[in-house]
């Protein structure tokens, strides 16, 4: 085996799926929802079911979240500000040693990593946390992450409202 060829999701809302994932990655995604639609992420790709009132939540899958890795810290860092600017992620970037890695949430509420492989900490743009697993495990648990999905998933369709509005 070489890789895994594609993810399955499905979503509320496929307009608002790819508009996230053009936005904040720069992906290649068809503009009418197919069954499957796919969405290319560089070398990635995400095949997306639109199915009107799915819940917005990938656990009836078991799919914990995918990663999607960036060439450099220069495209690592364009993408985490478009994230943060999507309210998508936190400031937080977790330190894993030979990688760098915040955690986002997209519009359906499925967890997305971005990655850089780096071992260079002395001019990062950021700051960066040491990983914790017991730390990161036990937030997960207390900070209650349904609210925060779905305040981010607000604010999220709320700006891309505004941006398909502008752009009318």
């Amino acid at each position: 085996m070489q890789s895994i060829h594609h993810v399955a999701i499905f979503s509320a809302s496929y307009a608002a799926t790819a508009t996230f994932y053009r936005e904040a990655f720069g992906a290649e995604a068809p503009m009418e929802a197919l069954q499957p639609s796919t969405i290319h992420i560089g070398e990635a790709m995400l095949h997306v079911f639109e199915r009107e009132g799915v819940p917005a939540d990938w656990s009836p899958a078991h799919l914990h979240h995918f990663a999607l890795r960036a060439e450099d810290i220069d495209e690592f860092a364009a993408a985490r500000d478009r994230l943060l600017t999507l309210g998508a992620c936190s400031e937080q970037v977790i330190d894993f040693g030979e990688r760098l890695s915040p955690l986002a949430t997209d519009p359906d509420g499925g967890m997305v990593e971005l990655l850089v492989q780096t071992r260079e900490r002395s001019a990062l743009p950021f700051a960066v946390e040491p990983h914790d697993a017991s730390w990161t495990i036990s937030r997960r648990r207390t900070s209650s992450p349904a609210p925060q999905r779905a305040d981010r998933r607000r604010r999220g369709a709320q700006r891309l409202a505004e941006a398909r509005d502008h752009l009318a």
